[in-house]
């Protein structure tokens, strides 16, 4: 039985790390659908996943002590990626809709 109190604040603690690696792939994303916007859309799809597992990778190869705090409140590796990729891929969506409304109007 998971505690989602103990979950909830593992995933913003988790999120808050994480985000910082994935901004720069949601950064370069809107700078691809400012190059060209129509074709860009499957490029940035591709882009953050490839850019999601590599720091996914990078998490459970380099950072495991930080995985280890996670593991002592009961929460599994799973419980934690699974929401941190659904927010980040929500946060794209609501960055790059802002950045095409700003940028083509």
């Amino acid at each position: 039985m998971v505690n989602y109190k103990n979950w909830w604040f593992s995933i913003k603690i988790f999120y808050r790390e994480f985000n910082i690696y994935n901004l720069i792939f949601t950064l370069f994303s809107v700078y691809l659908l400012y190059i060209d916007p129509v074709h860009s859309i499957k490029y940035i799809f591709w882009f953050k996943v490839v850019g999601y597992a590599a720091i996914t990778i990078y998490f459970t190869s380099y950072k495991k002590e930080r995985l280890y705090f996670f593991y002592n409140l009961g929460i599994k590796r799973k419980r934690l990626f699974i929401p941190a990729i659904i927010i980040d891929f929500v946060t794209l969506i609501i960055i790059l809709m802002l950045a095409n409304y700003f940028i083509y109007g």
